[in-house]
């Protein structure tokens, strides 16, 4: 947990049976989130990902106002094993948004994983990227049929 000032800033994941208790509060999130994915998953999908164990869920809070949320998982490569955030949405707060992606990177290097991917055409996140030492290493190329 990450707490910051007065104002009570909390970064912390939600075991998967409180996930219903909270999933309200986080649906507009993911849907903005599931836009700036165009669209990939749908919300059932991640409800269903989060009950299974599939993806965990992170949730951001002020005080007792939700200021955004990660959705995370693990990927195993010859590496190591890393912590891919598939989804991730947080308000216009960028001080929830820079100390959300700091906790879940301690906790991926307390743990022993290789790092942390993610992929947004959210800007932010990108120039979270560039202060944080993350490289660009690929470009996705996509053609619909």
């Amino acid at each position: 947990m990450v707490s910051s000032g007065s104002d009570r800033l909390v970064v912390q994941p939600i075991p998967p049976e409180l996930h219903a208790s909270v999933w309200e509060e986080v649906t507009p999130f993911l849907v903005d989130a599931l836009h700036n994915s165009e669209d990939e998953l749908d919300v059932p999908y991640c409800f269903e990902r989060c009950q299974e164990g599939t993806f965990d869920l992170w949730i951001t809070t002020r005080g007792k106002k939700l200021v955004g949320f990660m959705m995370t998982d693990r990927i195993l490569t010859v590496k190591g094993i890393w912590v891919n955030v598939p989804l991730a949405s947080f308000s216009k707060d960028l001080e929830a948004m820079n100390a959300s992606l700091g906790r879940l990177e301690e906790v991926a290097q307390l743990a022993g994983f290789k790092g942390v991917k993610f992929i947004s055409k959210d800007r932010r996140f990108g120039h979270y990227s560039e202060r944080r030492g993350y490289r660009e290493r690929y470009r996705e190329y996509v053609k619909e049929f």
